[in-house]
């Protein structure tokens, strides 16, 4: 598979996350596991759009098929907040 033309961006910002979190010890490598967890059908159409998408855009856009945000933290995104792509 191809990269993204700002890969070589993502990975260094990716390596610099540990010292700009202050990240030290056994918690140095917790950001090479990103992760997201979805319900199985969103998950299939995220993978095959080949993007991640904010909680507003896949709302905005009817992709979200099952909503497995809980509506303890749902509920109360700001707008803001429901504009960027949790990991």
């Amino acid at each position: 598979m191809p990269l993204k033309h700002d890969a070589d961006a993502i990975q260094s910002y990716m390596q610099g996350l540990p010292s700009s979190l202050n990240l030290g010890g056994i918690r140095r490598w917790w950001p090479n596991w990103l992760f997201r967890s979805d319900h199985v059908e969103n998950a299939a159409k995220i993978l095959n759009s080949g993007k991640l998408l904010s909680r507003a855009a896949a709302e905005t856009g009817n992709l979200i098929i099952k909503d497995s945000g809980s509506p303890n933290h749902v509920g109360v995104l700001s707008a803001k907040h429901r504009r960027y792509v949790r990991l």
